[in-house]
């Protein structure tokens, strides 16, 4: 199977508590002041294309399966632009987009609408694991958040 359904903890915790909350914190810190724009960037200048990290612990209880490292990624992307003036198609100044607003797309949009049924839950008998996680597209970025198999996931 390549992916595995997951949990990520935010139903049961704070906000502030689960690993999305420190991802986007990361990504609108302002001592890391990314700007997330197309192109290849200059990580010099702290311009990337995308940011993705790899969340493999506590992966053996967050996903239903073993080896399926959870995955959250944002990328620009002009699929997510609202119209060709959408205020960020020159790239997204993570500091000023804001802790908030990035863990909103992420839980609230995202995996919120990416969860299994009950039904589908009890048949499949995976328990306390209800996402199955995917993409959003919104103000010119991709959302990505998955289990993928571990030899499928990014490399590092």
């Amino acid at each position: 199977m390549p992916f595995s359904p997951f949990d990520i903890g935010s139903f049961s915790k704070e906000k502030k508590e689960t690993i999305l909350w420190r991802f986007c914190e990361l990504l609108t810190d302002k001592g890391s002041d990314f700007t997330i724009r197309e192109g290849n960037g200059n990580a010099a200048d702290h311009v990337v294309p995308g940011i993705c990290q790899l969340w493999d612990y506590p992966g053996y209880w967050a996903t239903f399966f073993q080896n399926y490292p959870i995955v959250f990624a944002l990328h620009f992307d002009y699929n997510g632009c609202s119209s060709p003036t959408d205020k960020h198609r020159n790239g997204i100044h993570m500091p000023d987009y804001g802790t908030d607003d990035c863990y909103h797309n992420f839980e609230q949009v995202l995996v919120e609408n990416c969860l299994f049924t009950i039904n589908a839950v009890n048949e499949m008998k995976i328990g306390a694991y209800p996402i199955v996680g995917g993409m959003l597209f919104k103000d010119c970025m991709r959302w990505t958040v998955m289990a993928p198999r571990s030899d499928l996931g990014p490399q590092y």
